[in-house]
């Protein structure tokens, strides 16, 4: 049932005087149900109750913790103190009355130790709960006793003392609980007794049809599994989803159960909005409401509990970044990724959820967090400001070479057929504007220039192309690596479009190398004087970590004496690592344009690299294998032509 609707069964029930009965609300641990009660039952119970001219009081009254009816009942007496010490004024000795008036104040203010201490010093003769429900009309109430299934007490005894309000008091009363979790804890004292007579061996067990039949060749074995133990034990002795002593205890009580089912992402929305993240933030997070849901269904795990876990662990983390120095364009954008890991954390922790042998082998990218520094801070309460920055900054990096789905550029791409001309043109001018600023990785140039001269072919303005051609060039010259634009345009079938745009990639690609290739001679060189010159000369081909190499002349930007130096002088583990670079360079099958420079630079250090130069016996057989590997290349393009 909705909020809504258990609020009118409750309303009705408070005006319901056909008979004595009690009410029940049921619902999952963590599901809201405390929530609901404090934030908006209680409230409308009350208002309800001020419209009469004798409307009762609401006390809320949680048993939690409570391990004797004693505890229930001083419980009960403390939610009705005010009135209690009144009438404990009116009917303490003469001599005491000056006394009580003047401490009952701050009796009120006080532990319930000390306030039971003063009490039983004035009342000694009897209990407190016997001088209130003597004193006070307890159907002047209405009482809501709530975590039910975490007393300590037996529920009979529980059952008994709230019977007691109800039956003779007429009193109204709202129980909150899980009741699965009450059922579960009846009565499991004969449990031993019952795995006892499940040893017995004169009895003729029945087969399980549903288990296999080396479960049923044991029957009458002396030596049984455990699992076949627990089937003898549930056979002789039947339990259902709620005990048998259970239903009987609460038949007596409980005149109708409401089976709560919040609207968890109202809930969600509401505990948001009371928080104290800003407001900026609180978009954010509402922005990934369906983001949230869609993880507590993956997981089955709708607590509230836990959402209120990971909104404090959120409110800390997004403070925090405060002091992480980040690009305004990306902050928004980071935030968001905060929000998510954060939240996937609070739950799989909260859900007591790990990782199978096979995820875990695997290393999937859904127990794989971005930022193990939020993972760290969630299960741990361990939060290191410097590998939380490490973790954004490399996360800016990422973000840096992806383009948002909101950017001008994909916005152009993926939606100008069905906008208008001015809307493509404000795109433009804002992509060109981004491309200026060298905000777009070189993967996307092929794209953007497909669609500017798609658009140009259309009737926009040329001087858009122009300007984009000229960016690119810029952008990448002044790149520490000057890679060449993409032309594979295979997925294109209109060859006169086709033809255009390789006109325009090979445009910026002659003006690349022209005015590059002294730029990347200095580097190379500079490379291989670097005692690194390996993993940077790895960087340099590969700079975005992509999974195949972009066609690049290498080997023609430095003299063969130069490589040939560089590998003499490296150890075995250089010129091992270099061959896995090399085969990146020049892959088996793969015929590189690029050959056409380096083959004359590889043949010269074919020509002078020797193995027997070498005295170690590892580096004679490294360099070996890379003679081996240098031939194999000159070979492929020998046959190639």
């Amino acid at each position: 049932m909705t909020d809504s609707q258990i609020t009118q069964e409750i309303l009705r029930y408070i005006e319901d005087s056909s008979y004595d009965y009690a009410v029940l609300i049921d619902g999952e641990w963590g599901c809201g149900k405390t929530y609901y009660i404090k934030n908006s039952l209680i409230k409308d119970i009350v208002s309800h109750e001020g419209e009469k001219e004798n409307g009762r009081k609401v006390k809320y009254i949680s048993l939690y913790g409570c391990k004797s009816v004693q505890d229930i009942q001083e419980n009960l007496v403390w939610s009705v103190a005010e009135e209690a010490i009144d009438k404990l004024k009116d009917n303490a000795k003469p001599e005491n009355k000056g006394t009580i008036s003047k401490i009952s104040n701050n009796v009120l203010l006080s532990s319930r130790k000390i306030g039971n201490a003063v009490m039983k010093k004035f009342a000694p003769e009897a209990d407190t709960y016997s001088i209130v429900s003597d004193w006070l009309i307890m159907n002047n109430y209405i009482f809501v006793f709530d975590d039910l299934e975490r007393c300590d007490c037996p529920i009979n005894e529980v059952f008994g003392l709230i019977n007691g309000l109800v039956e003779h008091e007429g009193t109204k009363v709202i129980l909150v609980a899980n009741e699965k979790e009450i059922s579960q804890g009846v009565d499991d004292s004969n449990e031993a007794l019952e795995y006892l007579v499940a040893l017995e061996k004169g009895i003729d067990w029945p087969k399980n049809e549903e288990r296999n039949s080396y479960l049923n060749r044991q029957r009458n074995t002396d030596v049984i599994k455990v699992q076949e133990l627990e089937r003898r034990r549930r056979w002789l002795f039947p339990t259902k989803d709620m005990s048998e002593n259970y239903k009987k205890i609460r038949e007596k009580l409980i005149g109708v159960t409401l089976r709560y089912e919040p609207d968890v992402e109202q809930i969600i929305l509401l505990m948001v909005e009371k928080s104290i993240i800003s407001d900026d933030d609180k978009q954010i997070l509402m922005d990934g409401m369906r983001s949230m849901k869609s993880v507590m269904d993956y997981y089955r795990h709708h607590n509230l509990r836990t959402f209120q876990f990971f909104l404090s662990k959120a409110t800390y983390l997004l403070a925090r970044m405060d002091e992480v120095s980040v690009l305004d364009e990306y902050v928004q954008c980071i935030k968001a990724s905060v929000i998510d890991e954060c939240f996937r954390a609070a739950v799989k922790y909260k859900a007591n959820i790990k990782p199978g042998k096979w995820e875990q082998e695997i290393n999937t990218t859904k127990d794989n967090p971005r930022f193990k520094s939020i993972l760290n801070y969630v299960e741990k309460g361990e939060f290191v400001l410097e590998d939380y920055k490490a973790d954004i900054n490399k996360y800016t990096e990422e973000l840096k070479q992806s383009v948002m789905s909101d950017d001008p550029f994909n916005l152009l791409y993926n939606q100008y057929y069905y906008h208008s001309q001015k809307w493509c043109e404000d795109n433009i001018e804002l992509m060109i504007k981004r491309l200026e600023e060298d905000k777009y990785p070189r993967y996307t140039y092929t794209k953007m220039l497909i669609i500017l001269v798609r658009l140009v072919s259309y009737g926009f303005k040329e001087e858009y192309l122009s300007r984009v051609k000229a960016a690119m060039i810029n952008n990448v010259q002044n790149s520490p690596n000057a890679i060449k634009v993409d032309n594979d345009l295979f997925f294109i079938e209109d060859s006169e479009l086709k033809a255009q745009i390789k006109a325009a990639i090979d445009e910026i690609n002659q003006a690349i190398e022209s005015s590059g290739e002294t730029a990347r001679r200095k580097n190379i060189n500079e490379i291989l004087h670097s005692n690194n010159w390996v993993d940077e000369l790895d960087g340099f081909i590969n700079p975005s970590g992509n999974r195949y190499v972009d066609d690049m002349a290498i080997f023609c930007q430095a003299d063969s004496d130069e490589w040939c130096r560089v590998f003499r002088e490296a150890d075995s583990e250089q010129i091992d690592s270099f061959r896995h670079t090399l085969s990146e360079l020049y892959p088996r099958n793969v015929i590189r344009k690029s050959a056409e420079k380096d083959l004359p630079v590889i043949k010269e250090i074919l020509d002078k690299l020797k193995p027997e130069d070498e005295s170690d016996l590892i580096k004679k057989a490294c360099v070996g294998w890379l003679i081996y590997q240098f031939t194999e290349i000159v070979k492929s393009y020998i046959t190639e032509e």
